[in-house]
């Protein structure tokens, strides 16, 4: 059976972040393909967007924002720090669809595939806030390993 978001599934949801009834949402949420989620994301607001984002595991999280239309998913990610979008961005199959190359200078570039919806977020972010996100990732896997 194939699963339809309907109104008042989107209405039920959105009682349920206005009540920030957390137990509910994951319940309700978690069973979905991450393209359900994600027109969720698109259809309530930006804050009930981000509480409901923040409830789900890693790897769902990073699917979902896949998913996530290109134009909201830039709106979507200006709202999180740069330490927050290295966490999503650290989970992501990159699938060959980005590379990243050590310099002879030791700086890194990267290169990706500018219509790969998967990586297509990069498009819009100047150099630092790649950078800040590059940095981030790399302090949280050295912290990782320590």
């Amino acid at each position: 059976m194939q699963f339809e978001l309907t109104k008042e599934f989107i209405d039920d949801i959105i009682l349920a972040l206005e009540k920030e009834d957390s137990g509910y949402i994951v319940e309700a949420i978690n069973p979905l393909h991450p393209a359900d989620i994600a027109e969720i994301l698109e259809i309530i607001n930006l804050t009930q967007a981000q509480f409901l984002y923040q409830l789900l595991d890693e790897k769902l999280a990073s699917e979902v924002l896949v998913e996530i239309e290109e134009d909201t998913r830039e709106q979507f990610l200006e709202s999180f720090s740069p330490k927050e979008i290295a966490e999503s961005v650290e989970k992501m199959d990159a699938d060959d669809g980005l590379k990243v190359h050590q310099n002879d200078d030791g700086t890194f570039s990267l290169e990706w595939d500018k219509e790969d919806p998967k990586w297509s977020f990069l498009n819009g972010m100047t150099s630092k806030e790649i950078v800040a996100i590059i940095e981030e990732a790399m302090k949280n896997d050295t912290d990782a390993q320590h």
